[in-house]
C-alpha cells in the first residue's frame, strides 16, 4: 500500500498524532497552551497604553510628549475623612462621604489634586477641604485657611473634583511624598 492510498477494508485506520494521545495528555497540553496564551496577553498588554500614539499628525505627537515630559509620577494617596464632634458642620453628614480616589501630580508648575467623592447623605452638602500634600524637602502644603476648598454635592452625587494647588516657595519640582487631602477640622461638612 502506498503513504497517500486508503487503507484497505480489514486493517484499521492509523491514529495520528493528537490521535494517540491519552484524554490526561491531551487536558495538560490544551492547559498548557492556554497559560501560554494568557501570559502572552498579560506581557504585552500590561503596558496600561490604548495604543501606538499614531494618531496621523506628526506635530501633536510630539506636543503630547513634551507635556507628558512635564508632568511627573501619579501619586496614589489617602482621603482624611476625620469627623470630631469640635468641628463645625454636621458629623452625620460627614461620615456619610465615601471618597474612592485620591491621587496627586506634578503638572507644569502646579500640584494636580484629584478626589472621586460621592455624598451617601438625604441632604444637599458642602464638603469644606483641606487638599494637603507633602513635598520632598519642602514641606507640607494646603493646609492653610486660604487654601481650604467648597465641593458642593447634592444628594447620591458622584463627582470627580480636580484642583491645581500651586506650592509658594518651592523651586522646580520636588516630589510629592505625600497625598492627604481630608475634611478641615474647624468646619467640617456643613448641610445646604
Amino acid at each position: 500500500m502506498s503513504e497517500g492510498a486508503a487503507p484497505e477494508a480489514g486493517q484499521p485506520k492509523k491514529k495520528g498524532w493528537w490521535g494517540r494521545r491519552s484524554k490526561k495528555a491531551k487536558v495538560g497540553i490544551i492547559l498548557a497552551v492556554v497559560l501560554i496564551a494568557i501570559i502572552a496577553a498579560a506581557s504585552s498588554g500590561g503596558s496600561g497604553d490604548s495604543g501606538s500614539g499614531d494618531n496621523g499628525s506628526a506635530d501633536n505627537g510630539s506636543a503630547n510628549e513634551e507635556s507628558a515630559s512635564k508632568d511627573g509620577p501619579l501619586v496614589r494617596g489617602t482621603w482624611n475623612g476625620d469627623c470630631n464632634e469640635f468641628s463645625g458642620g454636621d458629623q452625620d453628614a460627614c461620615k456619610a462621604m465615601r471618597v474612592s480616589k485620591v491621587t496627586c501630580q506634578w503638572q507644569d508648575d502646579h500640584v494636580h489634586m484629584t478626589v472621586v467623592i460621592k455624598n451617601t447623605f438625604g441632604a444637599h452638602v458642602t464638603v469644606h477641604m483641606n487638599p494637603i500634600y507633602k513635598l520632598k524637602n519642602a514641606g507640607i502644603h494646603g493646609e492653610g485657611l486660604t487654601a481650604m476648598q467648597d465641593i458642593g454635592l447634592d444628594p447620591g452625587e458622584l463627582r470627580t473634583y480636580e484642583a491645581d494647588q500651586e506650592p509658594k516657595g518651592v523651586s522646580g519640582q520636588p516630589a510629592i511624598t505625600l497625598c492627604r487631602p481630608g475634611v478641615d477640622t474647624l468646619q467640617g461638612v456643613a448641610l445646604g
